[in-house]
């Protein structure tokens, strides 16, 4: 992660944040896994629903959820 103060005046400044990959997709792998145990689906037993199912059903909201969590931190 990389965090810039950019300032313009003494009241005025830019903050950028640069976030990568290794960052946050530890956490979103583990939620993924937590979702898997907990995940009930036709034609699956519970618990037992392949990742990469789990994957897309819910990866987008994960990471959203993760990169938000990780702002509201700083």
């Amino acid at each position: 992660m990389e965090i810039v103060l950019e300032k313009k005046s003494t009241t005025d400044a830019k903050l950028k944040v640069n976030l990568k990959e290794a960052d946050y997709q530890p956490k979103i792998k583990e939620k993924l896994k937590e979702y898997g145990k907990k995940a009930s689906m036709k034609g699956f037993r519970p618990g037992k629903v392949p990742a990469s199912l789990i994957s897309k059903m819910y990866g987008k909201s994960v990471l959203v959820d993760e990169i938000t969590l990780f702002f509201m931190k700083l």
